[in-house]
């Protein structure tokens, strides 16, 4: 049973969240993230989208969401958005707390400006990679490979694009998209304009693999116990598995999260490949 929110509870809940990203712990590493982020393109004319904030963010819901029934991860969070948006309607200081922490999580464009490129269903390539690679993250999350491992039969195929979904509307907000069903679409259509791009289709198919949850490849091959080495055709890697890996490594480099760390290293001065030859 999903967690419900009655207007009182979403007003302390938003109360608690906002006194998490207003401490001033949580503002210094906001800090080093958008230090990070502005040395590598000063040329950007807002920072939006800043590698490592969702995850930052989710230090503090992960805290405070279990105290009213959601669960303290990035499915709780889409759940949490997806409760409280038929309050928004209804609830002016709802709006208020709402924006405070947006406020507080500088994520602020000019209005206008957002909601055309909402309207347009446009996101430009950057922004579109941007969020692609956040969904890969999302989905590499072990808790959420394995609650996908566990809906596989025809009967849990609702269930599982429901939750799905709810992996994806968790990051809907960031990227200037509702966080519902329309929401979902919009990010559907943003995203297709940009199918014929090499990049961004590898991407998409790494996505869908990772949509199917673990998965145990068995390939019979037999190992020799003298050299360590299996024997048989199946042994030999062809050029797409490298290709493909190599991709997944790639996106592993680039994910908010370690790029997080990365920019943490750097802000205290430290060379993170001091002593790689």
């Amino acid at each position: 049973m999903e967690p419900k929110l009655t207007p009182a509870r979403a007003r302390a809940m938003l109360t608690d969240l906002l006194a998490g990203f207003s401490s001033k712990s949580f503002q210094r590493k906001l800090d080093v993230l958008f230090s990070a982020q502005a040395g590598q393109n000063r040329a950007a004319k807002d920072l939006l989208y800043v590698p490592g904030r969702t995850e930052l963010a989710l230090s503090v819901q992960r805290e405070v969401l279990p105290r009213y029934g959601f669960d303290g991860s990035e499915y709780g969070v889409a759940q949490m958005l997806e409760a409280i948006q038929p309050l928004l309607a209804k609830d002016s200081r709802l709006v208020e707390q709402s924006e405070a922490i947006r406020q507080k999580l500088r994520i602020e464009v000019q209005v206008d400006e957002c909601a055309d490129e909402v309207n347009a269903r446009h996101l430009t390539r950057e922004k579109a990679l941007a969020l692609q690679n956040d969904l890969l993250f999302q989905f590499r999350n072990p808790d959420v490979q394995m609650k996908l491992s566990t809906m596989r039969t025809e009967d849990d195929l609702d269930q599982r694009e429901q939750y799905i979904n709810d992996v994806k509307m968790s990051l809907l907000p960031q990227y200037g998209f509702p966080a519902d069903s329309s929401g979902l679409q919009m990010m559907t259509e943003a995203l297709k304009e940009w199918e014929w791009d090499d990049e961004m289709r590898s991407l998409r198919t790494t996505e869908g693999d990772l949509q199917k949850g673990f998965q145990r490849q068995d390939t019979g091959s037999t190992v020799d116990s003298e050299n360590g080495s299996g024997s048989g055709d199946e042994d030999i890697i062809s050029k797409e598995d490298i290709m493909q890996l190599l991709q997944e490594l790639l996106s592993g480099f680039e994910s908010p999260g370690f790029q997080w760390k990365l920019s943490l290293l750097k802000g205290r001065g430290l060379d993170p490949f001091d002593g790689i030859e």
